[in-house]
């Protein structure tokens, strides 16, 4: 880990891990500039205790306002739920996040998943933080005599306040 004092900025290269009541974030790369706010995380992978987990291939901080996540997804798998590609057994994935702390976050071009099988695509999809405990797309997968192999899904929106 490199610190500029006179600059500063930050930067730190190789299994980087940040902790925060609740959530871990794993980085391969971290760069703060912690004058304008900013920061740059390459493959990032967090844990957000208890129901989620995500991975993204870059997050930025723009301006301390909000983050931008790309070629991410969400899951409330656990890790050892993996299959065998090394993806969740189900997750939502964006190419693009919005993430606004304590507000919102925005995911657009929206493709669920089960397994790598894609099931839906949504063009946009608003989640307001203030309900986050209670995930908006729930996938429920099983086999019974009846209907033989199913995925049962339930999906949250809101229309408006």
């Amino acid at each position: 880990m490199d610190v500029n004092l006179k600059t500063k900025e930050a930067w730190a290269q190789g299994n980087v891990v940040l902790t925060q009541p609740g959530v871990m974030y794993e980085g391969e790369s971290v760069y703060v500039n912690f004058e304008s706010g900013t920061a740059d995380v390459a493959d990032l992978e967090a844990t957000i205790a208890p129901y989620y987990r995500g991975q993204s291939q870059r997050v930025r901080r723009v301006d301390g306002e909000y983050y931008t996540l790309e070629n991410a997804y969400l899951t409330t798998c656990e890790k050892g739920q993996d299959c065998p590609d090394g993806y969740p057994l189900y997750r939502i994935e964006a190419r693009e996040i919005l993430y606004y702390p304590e507000d919102r976050l925005i995911m657009k071009h929206i493709v669920v998943r089960l397994r790598n099988i894609p099931i839906f695509y949504l063009p946009v999809l608003v989640i307001p933080i203030k309900h986050f405990d209670r995930f908006p797309i729930q996938v429920e997968v099983g086999r019974n005599s009846e209907w033989g192999a199913f995925a049962l899904t339930t999906f949250r929106y809101y229309l408006d306040k």
